[in-house]
């Protein structure tokens, strides 16, 4: 039985490896023109970041001098957004085991991620309103689309939701409930 697996196994090897051998040496190219360049709208590193949001706007302003939350930096690095930083902020209240904002930055004005999770149910207005004000934050620069992002996300926090405003994605889900902003390339 141990003969019969390990010449399968020999077997798949050698095939596999002769294919591979056989394709290359014989596979011509379909063209000799040179590859198109890339269209002038192509993303660029720039546009890994969310558009003039700084962490200071976010945890500063916002959660701590505008709402009294705590917030503590993590010198750890992000996997999924390959951020150097990362910070949580929480209110100081009660409430604080069941709502917090998350921001991924590589630097103070270079933020790449911002995830609010509220965790006291579906249709509670401290959640709508986490993040209703979330959106309005991250879009205040622009105060033309300040308002749609509110709204939006005052519409669509109890449920599973995507949209793009401006240069900015957002993304509600009810489970976990949160809403996330990256940027919208």
């Amino acid at each position: 039985m141990l003969v019969t697996v390990g010449t399968l196994i020999a077997a798949l090897v050698l095939g596999g490896a002769a294919g591979a051998a056989v394709g290359l040496a014989t596979a011509e190219p379909v063209t000799d023109a040179p590859a198109p360049s890339f269209p002038g709208r192509f993303p660029s590193g720039k546009q890994r970041y969310l558009p003039k949001v700084t962490v200071n706007m976010v945890a500063g302003s916002w959660l701590q001098a505008a709402n009294s939350w705590r917030c503590a930096r993590s010198a750890a690095s992000d996997p999924l957004t390959g951020a150097k930083m990362g910070m949580i902020c929480r209110p100081g209240d009660a409430t604080r085991l069941h709502m917090s904002v998350y921001l991924w930055y590589d630097e103070p004005d270079k933020v790449l991620s911002v995830k609010a999770r509220c965790d006291l149910g579906a249709r509670s207005k401290a959640c709508t309103s986490l993040f209703s004000m979330m959106a309005d934050t991250l879009l205040s620069p622009d105060p033309t689309l300040r308002g749609q992002a509110e709204a939006w996300a005052g519409k669509n926090a109890d449920k599973a939701a995507v949209t793009a405003i401006g240069s900015v994605r957002l993304e509600t889900s009810p489970r976990p409930h949160s809403m996330e902003a990256v940027p919208a390339i």
